[in-house]
């Protein structure tokens, strides 16, 4: 779903709560070709391996700004508008199906972090997915 709606990169994290499991990157690959022929889109995103949430921040590009996802709570997005005039790149966290540990939240703490409240339901990661890429893409316009 997310490819349809449009976003350059998927790497999913492997944080304290997620689950143990091998993903079939080439399978997910041609799951998303047919999505965006489906949508009519032009852009195929890169769907990197599993990487544990540590390394990626390790490396992290301090010029895009991070949607932090948090079941605990955050700010509307509406309230990220003005940032994004310093921010051309942002990329959204969405954390595992029994959320953030409370050392992954402090991994967030030096980066350019925006801790966003996905609404007073608690979503599943696909939702949660879905809803966020889709409440970023509307205030980047």
């Amino acid at each position: 779903k997310i490819s349809e709606i449009g976003v350059s990169k998927i790497i999913p994290l492997s944080t304290e709560f997620s689950e143990k499991m091998d993903l079939n990157v080439s399978r997910l690959k041609r799951i998303s070709i047919e999505a965006i022929e489906q949508s009519d889109s032009m852009n195929l995103p890169d769907i990197c391996e599993t990487k544990k949430i540590e390394e990626i921040l390790k490396i992290w590009d301090n010029s895009r700004l991070i949607f932090f996802c948090d079941e605990n709570g955050g700010e509307h997005i509406l309230k990220a508008k003005h940032l994004l005039t310093n921010f051309k790149k942002v990329a959204i966290f969405i954390g595992p199906v029994a959320g953030w540990s409370d050392s992954e939240r402090s991994l967030f703490t030096d980066k350019k972090i925006f801790r966003l409240s996905l609404g007073e339901n608690i979503l599943k990661a696909d939702t949660a997915a879905i809803y966020s890429l889709s409440c970023v893409r509307e205030i980047m316009r």
